[in-house]
């Protein structure tokens, strides 16, 4: 079971959130949609990657998510166009880098609320 969890983990932070984001973002903002599941869906991924993580150190989130981070900007090369006028004041790349650190920071917030909660029902 812990090795089905670590690997859960492993794919699940690997998940390039950042790019996933602004890729269904952009292209709903292009089809002239609203982004309706947009944030209920990065809270449930930051809740999830949060709970996950929870016998994880804090060094092996931070990898994780860099590597995840890295790949969203591969991707976001690849698939989103660098249209200056919906990312602004930043370029392309700045917003999915502040994105993927707004996601981490997330995670780590959830990860040690967990571990004070953990620490403060653990009988004497």
């Amino acid at each position: 079971m812990k090795t089905f969890i670590k690997t859960l983990l492993i794919i699940v932070c690997l998940t390039p959130a950042a790019f996933l984001f602004h890729f269904y973002e952009y292209n709903q903002h292009i089809n002239g949609e609203e982004a309706p599941f947009l944030l209920l869906g990065i809270l449930l991924f930051i809740v999830v990657t949060g709970v996950l993580s929870i016998k994880r150190k804090v060094r092996y989130m931070l990898l994780i998510n860099i590597g995840s981070v890295g790949l969203s900007l591969i991707l976001a090369n690849l698939f989103i166009p660098n249209d200056t006028s919906w990312f602004k004041p930043f370029e392309r790349d700045i917003v999915i880098l502040l994105t993927g650190l707004f996601i981490f920071i997330c995670q780590l917030v959830i990860h040690l609320i967990l571990l004070g909660t953990k620490k403060l029902t653990k009988p004497l």
